[in-house]
């Protein structure tokens, strides 16, 4: 899934574009995770997943002192991969799902989840098990998933694009 910012992503909503795959971020932008000035913990993937993203020295900061970051700093700390001037996130993230639907299914949701922070879990040796498992799924399923997956103008006009480029 590919996250579209546009605004403030401040608690849940950064939670929600964190579970995404790839993140674009407009420049006026900015993500925090408030939940601690109120007493609380970010509980959907704030804890888990941004510091495989921006490390633990800045998962920690953004967390414990409820630190806004803008898109510049978000693309530097390797919170966001893309920012994009105002009101082109949206164009940006389809024009991305476009290409993606260029790559099999088999292949896309492989790749995807060899590249996740489960993956980092995992012994290197298990990695590469992984790996050349994957594909080897990939070359045998290659024909029959692009024979099942609609076509990105059909899912374009279903709205599936517009859907899985937001986060829900």
């Amino acid at each position: 899934m590919i996250a579209a910012i546009n605004g403030y992503a401040m608690g849940g909503g950064l939670e929600c574009a964190l579970a995404c795959d790839v993140r674009i971020a407009e420049e006026q932008a900015q993500m925090a995770l408030p939940e601690a000035a109120v007493g609380l913990l970010p509980c959907g993937c704030g804890t888990q997943t941004l510091p495989w993203l921006v490390g633990e020295g800045w998962a920690k900061r953004m967390i414990l002192t409820n630190e806004r970051v803008d898109a510049a700093t978000a693309l530097r700390i390797g919170l966001v991969e893309e920012v994009v001037p105002r009101g082109k996130a949206l164009d940006t993230a389809l024009a991305m799902a476009e290409r993606a639907c260029a790559v099999s299914r088999a292949q896309r949701l492989t790749a995807s989840s060899l590249c996740t922070w489960r993956a980092r879990a995992c012994s290197v040796r298990q990695r590469w098990r992984w790996s050349a498992s994957a594909l080897s799924t990939c070359s045998t399923a290659k024909t029959s998933a692009k024979a099942s997956m609609p076509s990105c103008r059909s899912a374009r006009r279903s709205g599936a694009m517009r859907r899985s480029a937001s986060c829900k």
